[in-house]
């Protein structure tokens, strides 16, 4: 019999470009920008049988799993494979879209204990909301940047990315005849080879429950139509008032994030 050696080498984000354009692509909804800004700062691995490249993992410093990929003619080995990356990366957590069907195959054969994180927003009714007509938009500029980096909120996350957000014009500020900073809306694009943005919404603590957040998320999902983008969300499962605001405005939520704990208590 012929031995199989399966290896995993630690390669560059870049150099599964093609592979992870790939996985991408085979998705039925699109990537969570939460876990596109975790991706970027992991660590990536090419897994081979052989010499032959069958796909590609992606885990943190801190042993979660983010991402797991085989090329078609190798996925009915994914649970052999799956167990070994988990076992040579000493997995400790999984986070795993609900509708990415080759992770989530895997964790739920081997009984992982698991829970539910967050909400994602796939879908859009196409319906719209009136805008507050007293606010006004402007795109952020380098004169509010020394504001943006002063808010201790995870939606400014992450802040060495803020004066890129600014140059790009995925910053929107809002605001009225009391403050000119009312409310700032983030739509960031969550991967360059796609046309999906991720929206996001900050409101300044004295203007929240006025429709104000609805109304600069509806001002986002036109500015996004008008990049001819693809609007997308998502939020904490506890986050019942986003939720609501996301519903009211269209969106709809048929997945979630799930985070799979490999360990047994």
């Amino acid at each position: 019999h012929r031995i199989i050696m399966t290896n995993l080498t630690k390669t560059s984000l870049h150099k599964i470009a093609a592979m992870r354009y790939e996985y991408l692509e085979s998705l039925p909804r699109f990537q969570d920008i939460y876990l596109e800004f975790m991706i970027n700062e992991s660590m990536c691995y090419t897994i081979k049988e052989n010499d032959i490249p069958l796909g590609y993992a992606i885990a943190t410093n801190d042993a979660v799993l983010l991402e797991f990929y085989l090329f078609l003619p190798y996925q009915n080995h994914r649970t052999r494979l799956f167990a070994t990356i988990v076992e040579q990366l000493k997995i400790e957590s999984i986070l795993c879209k609900s509708f990415d069907s080759i992770l989530l195959d895997c964790c739920l054969l081997y009984n992982f204990s698991y829970s539910l994180i967050g909400c994602l927003f796939r879908e859009h009714t196409g319906r719209t909301d009136r805008k507050n007509s007293n606010l006004t938009y402007r795109f952020a500029n380098k004169i509010d940047l020394p504001f943006l980096l002063a808010q201790n909120d995870e939606v400014f996350e992450p802040k060495e990315l803020l004066a890129k957000n600014i140059d790009d014009e995925s910053i929107v500020i809002a605001g009225n005849h009391e403050s000119p900073v009312v409310a700032c809306g983030f739509l960031t694009q969550v991967h360059p080879q796609f046309n999906y943005y991720d929206l996001g919404i900050w409101v300044d603590e004295a203007y929240r429950r006025k429709g104000i957040a609805s109304s600069t998320m509806q001002y986002m999902i036109e500015l996004c139509t008008e990049k001819k983008g693809i609007a997308i969300c998502g939020c904490d499962i506890q986050n019942v008032a986003s939720q609501n605001m996301l519903e009211k405005l269209g969106f709809i939520s048929k997945h979630k994030l799930i985070e799979f704990t490999t360990k047994k208590n």
